[in-house]
């Protein structure tokens, strides 16, 4: 009889020893599938900050463009000079790769043509205002038609 005991004892510690093991696997699954969701996260997140709207690119890179001209060529920045060499100029001042500015003389305003790939995506019209030799660029209006603002 004293044996029989003794086997129903190992065969109890060795239930306890299963559950507890299988237990701590499964909080070990759980801790790593949960910094694995933070990582996902973080990196998920990280591509959304880095994304860059490619209209905004090709704006910042015309508009600093076009800045970077006029305090170059403009001796005393104001409302004259800059007419007079931006009226000098052809018909498109600055190029990003298909997108342009061009000059309009009658609202003597900037049209800004944006293109994204091969195809035509939107117009805008830019003011231009000189306060304390400094040019600002104010966007009036646009549209998502081709030659509207001609």
């Amino acid at each position: 009889m004293f044996g029989i005991r003794k086997s129903k004892r190992k065969g109890l510690t060795l239930i306890y020893v299963l559950f507890i093991g299988s237990v701590c696997i499964f909080i070990s699954i759980i801790c790593f599938k949960i910094s694995y969701m933070q990582r996902n996260n973080v990196l998920k997140m990280k591509d959304h900050c880095c994304m860059v709207d490619p209209v905004q690119k090709i704006r910042e890179y015309m508009l600093t463009d076009l800045n970077n001209l006029i305090y170059s060529h403009c001796n005393d920045i104001n409302d004259n000079s800059i007419k007079e060499y931006i009226s000098s100029l052809d018909d498109n001042i600055v190029n990003y790769e298909r997108s342009y500015i061009k000059y309009n003389s009658a609202n003597d305003s900037f049209i800004v043509v944006y293109y994204v790939g091969k195809d035509f995506y939107k117009e805008e019209l830019y003011k231009y205002i000189v306060r304390d030799n400094e040019v600002f660029f104010n966007c009036l209006d646009y549209s998502f038609r081709k030659g509207e603002f001609d």
